[in-house]
């Protein structure tokens, strides 16, 4: 997905910059499965999404799934 993403950076006219950027936090669950809910997945993801912008510029970072509150 950080490939297909960063493939698709367009050009902003209007901006002197010449370039937007954005950053975005995913979340990929079972809801099903004991102790997963949509509150954990929610701030598993944010954790991982400002973890990956302390790493630096095109970056992303996988939340553990004990950090959703799952054992593997």
């Amino acid at each position: 997905m950080q490939q297909l993403l960063r493939r698709q950076l367009l050009e902003h006219v209007g901006s002197p910059l010449g370039r937007v950027s954005f950053s975005a936090g995913i979340a990929v669950g079972d809801l099903a499965r004991e102790g997963v809910t949509a509150e954990r997945l929610m701030a598993a993801a944010d954790a991982a999404l400002y973890q990956a912008k302390r790493q630096g510029r095109d970056g992303y970072c996988v939340a553990e799934s004990s950090v959703v509150g799952v054992e593997e």
